[in-house]
């Protein structure tokens, strides 16, 4: 490949006002010091919304013999043979010693190879040779099923990068001193915990596709093993670089838990960051304090913020500092009236709930013990504590669903509404409802990894039932997903190996999937909506978990 020479000005530009809005920026000599590129594989806006990013980043910056800059999608189309560029000092990224991408979801796979074919950096590890940057892939994705980025990965780091990512770089440290070929660091890593090379790893199949065993090299880790932290407390998940130009960028966000206690049949998260841990008020002081010195509102992340066994000392910690609490999805059956004191306190206007299903048969079978009479307590609850807006959160194509099961989204979100209209008493009070429809993508890890995803013209018809019936409610705002990229998410998510061609020729025909799907010889609907048999091998069976 030709190295791309040409940066635009406007990038150049565009990366120093971005600069010059924020504070924490490490910017350094990158003289003598290992050089990370670290990718966020969308627009800033929305990477810089990532803790998991941000903390990597201050990691890898603690370091005095590393210099870490982060790069983004351009926001506008870049130039004909024009390179991407890092954020802080607009360098080329063919120039860095590692590209390490941190991949949060699917749809953003198409967008590491868009990356790298502008960084002029071969797509696939097989191509590249140790003049090139070793192409590091991390998050969750990669902690689920990595299969499908298989091909462009030299290396994943599988779990929790607070536990590895000082290992990777003395690795890389003393390999770069020996002299030896990319080779040898790689087989090294691969018999450490928490790091997973795939070209150590043969996959085998049946003769009907389906996987007949996975082999692993001489020497390497038969399965690969997740690195987790034992103990949040002793590592800080908070906003690093503060601006105004993220999705969250009024707040100071704050990790105060990560995984779920809860068992969600859908859910990947009881299983990707097992067991679930919190950290202590004692530890997540010393961070409210310092978020309070940038922005009055903290926002707290977890899986459900009332999960956590001490949220109302959290909550009243923030409050006795001044500061004001915000909270992202929270689970109906743990809301109390003190917690919802602290977030009327905190001027909080709308709650986000997720039944996921209309019918208490549907959300029994899925895990979640919330009945009619439970939303509609909690709803009164909020509606008394002054907090006008609902947002609510239902799947479709779900395992077992029925028609009766997709009607009674329509009847619940009714009732929903009426109940808060007699608890305010006043129509013109009543805030807005907001529904937000997706289509069931069954995920790795999750109790439905082995289930089939429901055909696109099914979901179609049943978002478009759903729509036309919701859209009639005064107060109600329907959101809804789009099941041809919920298909495309399937896809990726229990693709194997070979999916990585299919990935590689949609980057070729410029994102067009129908395209991709004509030009490989393998059926998309053999990864998405086939049923998986109990007894058969499953591509993200190589993690060990």
């Amino acid at each position: 490949m030709v190295l791309a020479d040409l940066v635009s000005w406007r990038q150049i530009e565009q990366a120093k006002v971005l600069i010059s809005q924020e504070r924490g920026t490490f910017i350094k000599d990158p003289g003598g010091r290992v050089s990370v590129a670290l990718v966020y594989p969308n627009r800033y806006h929305i990477g810089m919304s990532n803790l998991g990013f941000q903390t990597i980043y201050a990691l890898l910056n603690s370091r005095e013999d590393v210099v870490c800059e982060r790069v983004f999608i351009p926001d506008r189309p870049l130039l004909p043979q024009e390179s991407i560029i890092s954020l802080e000092t607009q360098r080329m990224l063919h120039e860095f010693d590692l590209i390490a991408f941190s991949v949060s979801y699917e749809n953003d796979y198409l967008n590491i190879l868009k990356v790298l074919d502008l960084a002029s950096v071969p797509l696939e590890a097989r191509e590249r040779t140790d003049n090139d940057p070793l192409v590091v892939i991390g998050g969750a994705c990669a902690g689920f099923n990595a299969e499908p980025l298989a091909n462009f990965a030299d290396l994943f780091v599988v779990g929790e990068g607070e536990r590895v990512v000082h290992e990777l770089i003395d690795h890389y440290i003393a390999w770069r001193r020996s002299g030896s070929g990319r080779e040898e660091l790689l087989k090294v890593l691969a018999g450490r915990e928490g790091f997973y090379v795939p070209r150590f790893y043969q996959i085998v199949y049946h003769d009907n596709g389906t996987i007949a065993g996975i082999e692993a090299a001489e020497g390497v880790l038969p399965r690969v093993s997740q690195a987790l932290i034992p103990d949040l407390d002793a590592y800080e998940t908070t906003t690093c670089i503060v601006t105004q130009n993220t999705e969250f960028g009024d707040m100071f966000l704050i990790e105060i838990s990560r995984g779920c206690r809860r068992s969600c049949a859908f859910c990947l998260m009881t299983n990707l960051y097992k067991p679930y841990r919190t950290r202590s008020p004692q530890a997540l002081l010393p961070s409210i304090r310092r978020g309070l010195s940038f922005r009055q509102r903290i926002g707290l992340i977890s899986a459900s913020a009332t999960d956590h066994p001490q949220i109302l000392e959290i909550c009243s910690q923030i409050l006795a500092e001044g500061g004001k609490v915000s909270v992202s999805s929270l689970r109906a059956e743990s809301i109390t009236p003190q917690f919802l004191d602290c977030l009327a306190a905190s001027g909080h206007k709308t709650i986000t709930l997720a039944p996921e299903a209309g019918s208490e048969r549907l959300r029994r079978y899925l895990g979640k013990a919330m009945s009619d009479e439970l939303i509609f307590d909690r709803l009164r609850q909020i509606t008394a504590h002054g907090i006008p807006n609902l947002k609510l959160y239902f799947m479709i194509g779900l395992p077992s669903e029925t028609e009766a099961d997709v009607e009674a989204i329509v009847s619940l979100v009714k009732k929903i509404r009426h109940t808060a209209l007699q608890a305010t008493r006043d129509k013109l009070s009543l805030g807005r409802i907001t529904v937000n429809l997706s289509c069931f993508v069954p995920k790795p890890l999750s109790r439905f990894e082995r289930c089939p995803m429901e055909q696109v013209e099914v979901l179609q018809s049943k978002l478009k039932f759903l729509a036309g019936r919701l859209n009639k409610v005064d107060n109600v705002q329907v959101l809804t997903d789009v099941p041809k990229w919920a298909f495309i998410q399937a896809l990726l998510a229990r693709g194997d190996r070979r999916v990585g061609e299919i990935l590689k020729q949609a980057h070729i025909q410029g994102g067009n999937w129908r395209r991709a799907f004509q030009c490989v010889n393998l059926n998309p609907h053999f990864y998405a909506t086939r049923p998986r048999g109990e007894q058969e091998i499953l591509p993200w069976d190589v993690i060990r978990r």
